[in-house]
């Protein structure tokens, strides 16, 4: 028996536009993938061509989010904003640690 289930599309909101937005994105959509391309080249060098599949790979990521950065800024996400809620996270999670774990 064969049994296809078909889900509608969801449906992204757009982000509300703001003055700056269009640049902060672009510089966000460059800047991540350009510490990936930094922290690859500090590779060991017995690490092989690791660094260039690296590399490689960020330089693909930083095009495809430049682009949907400056051309379709309504759907682009801040990945400073959830690297920022996410070090936030894990910052309470050692305070509440460090209150409750007896030493």
């Amino acid at each position: 028996m064969w049994v296809i289930w078909v889900q509608e599309p969801q449906l992204e909101l757009e982000a509300p536009y703001w003055p700056g937005r269009r640049w902060l994105a672009a510089l966000d959509a460059v800047l991540w993938p350009g510490l990936w391309m930094a922290g690859a080249s500090s590779l060991p060098s017995a690490s092989g061509d690791l660094w260039l599949m690296v590399c490689g790979f960020a330089f693909f990521c930083l095009c495809s989010r430049l682009h949907r950065a400056v051309a379709n800024n309504g759907r682009y996400r801040f990945t400073t904003w959830l690297m920022l809620k996410l070090l936030l996270v894990l910052g309470f999670v050692g305070v509440l640690l460090r209150w409750t774990v007896p030493t």
